[in-house]
């Protein structure tokens, strides 16, 4: 008889384990940081944590549910019968994930692509919408003098006293110290948990399922036609100054319809190709270094990062100079948006502030490095030699020939660098160089582009993986842009002489020619990321180059097509003449019917 019970209860208990192992099959996507606390650190099964685990996913289940969310009685009963065991739950799973390096509760890791940082997802509390990523360093912890070992900072949202009631705007703050993201929408409830697992699991995925899974969540954000659109008419010649009136006038859910624009008295109906004329028309204007609010950041002249110098170099008030980098974010996040590509890109620093990635002495290096190399100097010498330098808590910049100081802390005028406070000072250099002196302009900046794209699908790239969505691939491969060209009309089959012309003629041409060509058929000087195989058209479907057949003298281009109009010339000598007549006197610029 006893021997009968013992192997009942064998047989149920084999049973019990069975139905925990399909359970954690079918449901590890769904709770995948609670299950890492059920594995012992032998690899073992934690049954009390499984059991604080499962807890914590049923409640957290069960106020989702439909009928309960969207009943308050229900949920505070719900909430009253599971309280007391959901905060053991939790008790449990702090103790023990305190023995594993202090991981918070329901934490996720993922490994950046800069080799040194890890980034850490974690769920904060089952009420917010919110959750919390931090970084961590290979070398965190570890005593170093040397400036260049500085960990990093993030920027991450900071409550700061103002005039304005209770504004927010962004600060540096220590990469460990981590910062919030708020998931969208945030009217409704959300399984973190599965949203972490969904960014670690991206954020390690390749480039390309990461572009795939970021257009199709921009697509849920997207408003559609009939719900709501907008219809801009702008003269081409004050297209910028229109902009910025329309523009910043929208609200978040308006700068998600679809555009519409029209230049008045052009012909040329929107079916994409207009809009995105409009929009690198804009954008290009406002980067342009010459309009006083970026400047470049390479020697080639296509990088560009804000200019720290903006604010005395514009005239205007305060509140219209941080108005325009807020114009800017929204530009910028409008493209992404729509898949229309920035006319130039961003320097690495900037990128990484809207990426949240951290930066470092190591990012200066790339864009400062005369400044690094005086650092690196400073900790070498001894006391008599930094007092003889004279220095104090301020940065000097020039501009037109007059010197513009700023403090870099509070009284800093005031303040001698000595070796007791050298290190000090060197990391408030180092942080006005990779942020407070444009901090207004950055934190502007974030602002208007996060309201156009949720900050949480920017977690999971890396600097130049943005870069390559907003700003495309900079390297035009002739040989690509012919294999990836289709033809039509009298040269469908690619073999007429003037095909044959057309393709011998661009062999000739520099990269800043063939960018204008590019231009004038497509409406962006620049690529997609992933180059000719995957040109759009206005409704976001693949559109190769086409090139066809025309009449008349000159070129046409259907921008909205990436389609190219060729007329039947009679020589080479004839297509280049008129071929270089509309590239080079940007003929192009102006819309008609066709």
């Amino acid at each position: 008889m006893a021997t009968g019970v013992g192997v009942g209860l064998l047989l149920l208990i084999c049973l019990a384990s069975l139905g925990f192992l399909v359970w954690v099959i079918l449901n590890w996507r769904s709770c995948p940081s609670a299950f890492l606390h059920c594995l012992g650190v032998d690899g073992s099964i934690d049954c009390v944590a499984c059991c604080a685990c499962c807890c914590f996913c049923c409640f957290d289940q069960m106020a989702q549910h439909p009928r309960i969310a969207t009943d308050p009685n229900r949920a505070e009963k719900i909430t009253d019968l599971f309280n007391p065991l959901f905060e053991d739950s939790r008790l449990y799973l702090m103790r023990k994930s305190s023995s594993k390096k202090k991981r918070s509760v329901l934490i996720r890791t993922a490994r950046n692509h800069d080799i040194s940082w890890h980034r850490h997802f974690n769920a904060q509390d089952r009420t917010s919408t919110n959750i919390k990523i931090d970084w961590a360093h290979d070398n965190q912890g570890k005593a170093s003098n040397d400036t260049s070992q500085t960990l990093g900072w993030v920027r991450a949202r900071q409550r700061v006293s103002s005039n304005i009631e209770n504004t927010r705007r962004f600060e540096l703050v220590p990469a460990e110290e981590g910062f919030k993201v708020a998931l969208e929408p945030p009217g409704l409830r959300i399984n973190k948990l599965e949203a972490i697992a969904t960014l670690e699991e991206m954020y390690q995925a390749s480039f390309e399922e990461k572009t795939g899974w970021i257009l199709h969540q921009l697509d849920k954000i997207k408003i559609k036609w009939e719900s709501g659109h907008q219809i801009f008419e702008v003269h081409r010649a004050d297209a910028f100054e229109e902009a910025f009136d329309f523009i910043e006038q929208l609200s978040t859910t308006e700068m998600r319809q679809t555009f519409r624009i029209q230049f008045i008295d052009e012909a040329g109906l929107d079916a994409g190709g207009v809009a995105r004329d409009f929009f690198n028309l804009v954008t290009k204007r406002l980067l342009d270094p010459d309009f006083g609010f970026f400047t470049f950041a390479d020697a080639n002249q296509r990088v560009v990062e804000i200019d720290p110098l903006a604010k005395a170099k514009v005239a205007g008030d305060d509140a219209s100079f941080v108005q325009y980098f807020h114009f800017a974010g929204r530009l910028l996040g409008k493209s992404l948006l729509e898949g229309f590509i920035v006319p130039y890109a961003l320097s690495p620093i900037l990128l990484k502030h809207l990426t949240g990635s951290p930066v470092s002495i190591e990012d200066l290096k790339l864009v400062d490095p005369v400044t690094v190399r005086s650092m690196e100097q400073m900790l070498k010498m001894d006391p008599d030699q930094l007092e003889m330098l004279c220095l104090d808590f301020t940065e000097t910049q020039i501009l037109f020939g007059k010197p513009i100081v700023s403090n870099l802390m509070p009284g800093g005028a005031g303040i001698t660098v000595d070796q007791s406070n050298l290190n000090t000072y060197l990391e408030k250099r180092l942080k006005w160089k990779l942020f407070d002196s444009a901090a207004e302009a950055i934190s502007k900046l974030l602002e208007g582009f996060y309201e156009v794209i949720p900050e949480h699908l920017l977690c999971i790239l890396n600097y130049e993986e943005i870069s390559l969505l907003l700003s495309g691939n900079q390297h035009i491969s002739l040989k690509s842009w012919r294999s990836h060209t289709v033809y039509d009309g009298k040269y469908k089959d690619g073999m007429h002489s003037v095909v044959q012309w057309f393709w011998s003629e661009l062999g000739q041409w520099d990269d800043a020619r063939l960018r204008r060509l590019l231009h004038f058929v497509t409406g962006s000087p620049s690529l997609p990321a992933h180059g000719f195989a995957v040109l759009q058209s206005h409704d976001g479907l693949l559109c190769p180059f086409t090139i066809t057949h025309n009449t008349g003298l000159y070129p046409h281009a259907h921008t909205c097509f990436n389609r190219l109009h060729l007329p039947e010339y009679s020589s080479p000598e004839e297509m280049r003449e008129y071929l270089i007549a509309v590239v080079d006197n940007e003929m192009t610029m102006q819309f008609d019917l066709e």
